[in-house]
């Protein structure tokens, strides 16, 4: 090994002594912090709001996953969250808006390796709205997840969720309006989900899955993840992945159209094919339609079908069955 290597480890491996001594580190210290930081760090906090003021909750923090949880029998909304050193939040009410937000109070952690203590930290905000309750929701969490967790069917007003790093996850959902779901670095799941309007999402480096999703416009665009919509309703359907598949199992829509870059297509339309104009071709990939191959390309309709279905994959395969 050359002489700089050795020093310039050596000057590096010194440095990060310097900052584990700096920011006090000790395995001792990590195995208090495991065992007692329910009981030194962490401190419930609660606050309500009468239900019949709110049209709206708002909510945006970081390295705090958020849960949506609807409760029978109450007129609040209750915000359940925690303090810890490191983490204030401020819960407010007005103007019809239940926000939550970190504190500008709250403290910056200058303990740069905190390692296990980091780690073992609370981390939820969970908010129960009536269960007959139609709000609007503005939700973001960076580096934490975002879950609707509606045991049964909760009605909601347009949905906005921004998440990072983690995954975004609607159960259960009546949305009377639009719903634009965003997530980098996580998964989008979705299931019994109806939307009178729009539905958007985007994700990347994770999956998207829907099932039992209704709308009438969808379209969904996924990087380096896989795309599958089982049994998902609607009339204008679009959805893109790169590097991954898209997977179709009783897809109902009149006018579809999938892009995948370096990933099959696959699965099965209600419906005949003669009902459908179709534009299919893969690039380094065969085509089967029915179980019939076609070559790299299957054209038909001519705009003569009330239905339309392009599909394009590159370096893999395309293969769609129309069934009842």
């Amino acid at each position: 090994m050359k002489k700089v290597s050795r020093f310039a480890i050596a000057i590096g491996a010194v440095l990060i002594l310097i900052g584990l001594v700096w920011s006090g580190f000790s395995w001792h210290r990590i195995s208090g912090d495991i065992q007692h930081i329910g009981q030194k760090d962490y401190t419930a906090q609660q606050a309500t709001f009468d239900s019949a003021s709110i049209r709206n909750i708002k909510v945006n923090i970081s390295d705090v996953g958020v849960t949506i949880k609807p409760q029978t029998g109450s007129g609040q909304v209750r915000v359940d969250y925690f303090k810890t050193k490191e983490n204030l939040f401020k819960v407010t009410g007005s103007d019809g808006t239940v926000s939550v937000s970190r504190s500008d109070s709250s403290p910056i952690d200058q303990q740069l390796f905190c390692f296990f203590r980091c780690l073992s930290s609370p981390s939820a905000i969970t908010i129960y709205v009536p269960a007959d309750s139609s709000y609007g929701y503005d939700l973001t969490a960076d580096n934490a997840p975002v879950v609707f967790n509606a045991g049964s069917k909760l009605h909601t007003k347009s949905v906005r969720i921004v998440s990072s790093d983690s995954r975004v996850a609607l159960q259960n959902l009546t949305i009377d309006g639009t719903a634009d779901l965003s997530s980098d670095n996580g998964s989008i799941w979705l299931q019994d989900i109806m939307a009178s309007d729009k539905l958007s999402l985007r994700s990347s480096d994770a999956s998207t899955v829907l099932t039992r999703v209704q709308a009438p416009d969808i379209t969904s665009k996924t990087d380096n993840g896989s795309t599958r919509l089982d049994h998902v309703t609607a009339t204008d359907l679009t959805a893109n992945t790169s590097d991954a598949s898209i997977l179709l199992i009783r897809l109902t829509a009149s006018h579809v159209t999938l892009t995948s870059d370096n990933g099959g297509i696959s699965g099965s339309i209600i419906g005949s094919k003669d009902d459908f104009d179709s534009r299919i071709s893969s690039d380094n990939g065969s085509i089967h339609i029915d179980g019939v191959a076609t070559g790299s390309a299957y054209f038909s309709g001519k705009g003569k079908h009330p239905k339309s279905l392009t599909a394009r994959a590159s370096d893999a395969s395309v293969n769609i069955q129309f069934v009842k």
